[in-house]
């Protein structure tokens, strides 16, 4: 895509920016470790940047890529810290930030729980010490499955410490596994995708270069900057070298550079057999 079709939108607390030059680098993955985003702005203007040094409490960063024809969010987080400098003829500030980060780091939970309490309800309750919406976590507490599952703790049992490690260690017993993404809880069966169709990656639909096949069955590639592929998301690859399968996006990082080459996605993904929903 030519340079001038690229479209962006940021906005940081109420600041919005969608014409300066910027550069980000956003990392997001199925594990319940923050998602992360490192964001350039070139030459802000001196009232935002003393607005964003002096603002707290981890205002809200979210980015929307894209082209002409349409833009899609890639990142929603809260702001971590942010630095402004100049270099040269330049004001360069830089903003960093996680996903939940804060919510991950310090929400805490002790509680116990009796004799044949379902999973739904323990799930319920730490996601409740959680100030990320609960995402697609409503529609799996919902669904029946965790309830099933919850059937196990028939001996009662106890949460203490770390929320995100306590949800990590009962949703891990009970055949699932979580993430927030763009601060919703995503908890979905191991290794399972995420329902919806599968997004095509071939070199007409935006693969760049030849994909590769890791030492560990990864599948790595790099394709044009689609807002639609994330972590979890079932993809259908096929190239000289990769014969024709689906596969689970593990881990992608988004690749923006408003005067550069950059606006890609660069995928891990994971062989899958299973049937896409």
């Amino acid at each position: 895509m030519p340079l001038f079709n690229r479209k962006y939108e940021i906005r940081v607390d109420t600041i919005k920016f969608t014409d300066l030059d910027i550069s980000v680098n956003v990392t997001k993955t199925l594990e319940p470790e923050p998602n992360t985003c490192d964001l350039i702005i070139y030459n802000l203007n001196e009232q935002h940047q003393d607005q964003l040094s002096s603002i707290s409490g981890g205002p809200a960063v979210e980015i929307q890529v894209g082209y002409e024809d349409g833009m899609g969010r890639i990142y929603l987080g809260q702001l971590r810290d942010v630095t402004s400098y100049r270099d040269g003829n330049n004001w360069i500030t830089e903003l960093h930030s996680g996903d939940a980060e804060r919510d991950l780091g310090e929400a805490r939970i002790n509680k116990s729980y009796g004799k044949g309490t379902q999973l739904d309800k323990i799930v319920k309750d730490m996601i409740g010490n959680l100030t990320s919406s609960a995402g697609n976590a409503a529609k799996a507490l919902l669904s029946g499955n965790l309830a099933e599952a919850g059937r196990q703790f028939v001996n009662g049992v106890t949460l203490s410490g770390s929320v995100r490690k306590e949800l990590d260690r009962i949703l891990k017993s009970a055949g699932k596994e979580w993430s927030i993404q763009d601060g919703e809880v995503q908890i979905i069966d191991l290794g399972v995708c995420l329902p919806g169709p599968s997004i095509r990656i071939d070199s007409t639909h935006g693969l760049i270069g030849s994909p590769t096949i890791s030492s560990d069955g990864l599948l790595k590639f790099r394709t044009l900057m689609n807002h639609m592929i994330t972590p979890g998301r079932a993809l259908e690859a096929e190239s000289k070298r990769v014969k024709k399968a689906f596969y689970r996006a593990e881990r992608c990082e988004y690749l923006g550079d408003s005067n550069e080459q950059n606006w890609y996605v660069d995928v891990e993904a994971a062989l899958y057999k299973g049937a896409i929903v």
